[in-house]
């Protein structure tokens, strides 16, 4: 909530800045204020309407909302025109695993991945990716995108180590 109240002043302080509105945005969703949420990136893409991040924004509320007939006419367009920026990739990613298509979405993660990006966008973008192999049934490369996006993090993250804890959980259950 004080997150909100700093992004209701900046709002206030200057109306005319989309980042602001895009940030209000994202932190009302954060909250499930979804009316807040449209209301900020509404009026982020006002201000700034070539910004494909305000239109992602109105797009996770539509999902959060139930919409995803609404979500896909924000987003598809954006990934068709080659506007899939981190973001984007990333709302057009939970759209088509919720639609059960998840594999379209699959090329337009991984393209990023590979970009010159933040790190943290990167790092979210490989754990998308990994999501999306193992919601195909695919999980090789789903293990393979969460290890890259554990390596990206720097952590002392250990796949193999990982995998036979799991296995040894498995067992354990099996047992009972």
């Amino acid at each position: 909530q004080k997150a909100l109240g700093a992004c209701r002043r900046a709002t206030r302080i200057d109306p005319l800045s989309a980042e602001a509105w895009k940030v209000m945005g994202w932190t009302s969703l954060g909250l499930d204020l979804l009316d807040e949420a449209a209301e900020a990136f509404r009026a982020a893409t006002k201000l700034s309407s070539d910004d494909p991040d305000a239109r992602a924004g109105l797009a996770a509320v539509r999902m959060r909302d139930g919409d995803l007939e609404g979500a896909e006419s924000i987003l598809s367009p954006l990934v068709e025109s080659g506007m899939a920026t981190p973001c984007v990739a990333a709302g057009f990613a939970d759209l088509r695993a919720r639609q059960g298509r998840a594999e379209e979405a699959i090329s337009v993660v991984a393209d990023l991945v590979e970009r010159p990006l933040a790190a943290s966008e990167r790092i979210s973008l490989a754990f998308a990716l990994g999501d999306l192999w193992e919601v195909t049934g695919r999980p090789e490369p789903a293990m393979a995108a969460w290890t890259h996006a554990n390596a990206l993090c720097n952590s002392d993250f250990d796949p193999e180590l990982h995998r036979s804890r799991v296995d040894k959980l498995i067992s354990t259950c099996l047992l009972y």
